[in-house]
């Protein structure tokens, strides 16, 4: 029924059991490292190619599972993210682009909503929007996700909800899958021709309040002897 957007089942079975058929994930497929990540999973993807209005098309989703009798509770949000952000391809979704779709978030009747998107959590204030105009519970992170640098793999979500009692979804994905997995979901390089820069963001142990000229002093000169001014 969903001929207009792309909602398949990329699991081995036809059939879920009843909690997995209450999950939907919807998923960047733009971004080729995702639809590797999603292959095979354990409930519905509906893909999002940046071809459409994204928050539009999952309110079609989730209402026409509702008139199917297949309700959704769990929505699974996978994509590149940033501090208040979440990457659709050269696309964001934050503060602004939410309140503009207030109506429709209203309508999402969701009970939670996962956000696998790199450090979206960082952004308190994005978080507490979603939780006001979904009405749900909001699980993210302030950190990475996916495959860090040590080697280890990071797949953790949590919610500033104190009252909450569920514990932490887990994505609908094969544990080892998801450990296997060589990549993050912070934010997706700037292509090329793209007039849009990836954020810059600070880290504040290494190094701290140095400049430019400090860090690489060896390649400036200083010729009229005025003070060097940089990026702390």
């Amino acid at each position: 029924m969903f001929s207009s957007f792309s909602l398949v089942n990329t699991g081995k079975f036809a059939s879920f059991t009843a909690a997995k058929a209450s999950e939907l994930i919807v998923a960047d497929g733009a971004c080729p490292q995702i639809r590797k990540l999603l292959t095979a999973t354990e409930a519905l993807v509906l893909w999002l190619d940046g071809q459409e209005l994204p928050l539009e098309t999952v309110s079609r989703a989730l209402a026409e599972r509702r008139t199917l009798g297949q309700p959704v509770d769990t929505l699974h949000w996978v994509s590149h993210g940033s501090p208040g952000e979440l990457h659709l391809g050269d696309n964001r979704i934050n503060s602004a682009y939410l309140l503009a779709n207030a109506q429709k978030l209203a309508n999402w009747e969701l009970s939670n909503l996962a956000l696998w998107s790199c450090r979206a959590g960082a952004d308190h204030n994005f978080i507490a929007l979603l939780e006001e105009l979904i009405g749900a519970t909001i699980w993210s992170t302030a950190n990475t996700l996916g495959c860090h640098e040590d080697g280890s793999s990071h797949w953790t979500l949590a919610t500033r909800n104190a009252s909450s009692a569920a514990a932490s979804p887990a994505l609908p994905v094969e544990p080892a899958r998801r450990q296997a997995w060589p990549h993050r979901l912070n934010g997706a390089p700037v292509a090329s021709g793209s007039p849009s820069l990836a954020a810059i963001s600070e880290d504040a142990t290494d190094p701290a309040g140095d400049t430019v000229a400090n860090l690489f002093s060896s390649s400036f000169s200083d010729v009229d002897g005025d003070s060097l001014v940089g990026i702390a």
